[in-house]
């Protein structure tokens, strides 16, 4: 392996997440909070299912935080979808990286 070309290799796949980050950010309706971005996942766990999913031609992104849980102890589901262009860009990326 030469290391320095997966060393750039992985700085463009950082670079490339920022600005997929920044898309979902700005293009799926009012901002998330902090908390809620911490825990996207796009498989399954053992501790939680994922809260990426493809739905009626829209990435969707269902977070299960939000910051009234703790005074009304239940969670509240949370979606917010990603515009077709950009999902598809994210898909891209998940995908081969």
């Amino acid at each position: 392996w030469n290391q320095g070309q997966v060393r750039r290799w992985m700085k463009d796949c950082e670079d490339c997440l920022q600005k997929l980050f920044l898309l979902y950010h700005l293009g799926s309706g009012q901002p998330a909070r902090g908390t809620e971005l911490a825990v996207m996942s796009w498989q399954n766990t053992t501790l939680h299912p994922r809260n990426v999913y493809w739905f009626s031609g829209y990435l969707n992104f269902v977070s299960r935080y939000n910051k009234t849980q703790t005074n009304q102890e239940k969670e509240r589901v949370i979606s917010r979808s990603m515009p077709p262009e950009a999902a598809r860009l994210m898909i891209a990326y998940l995908t081969f990286v």
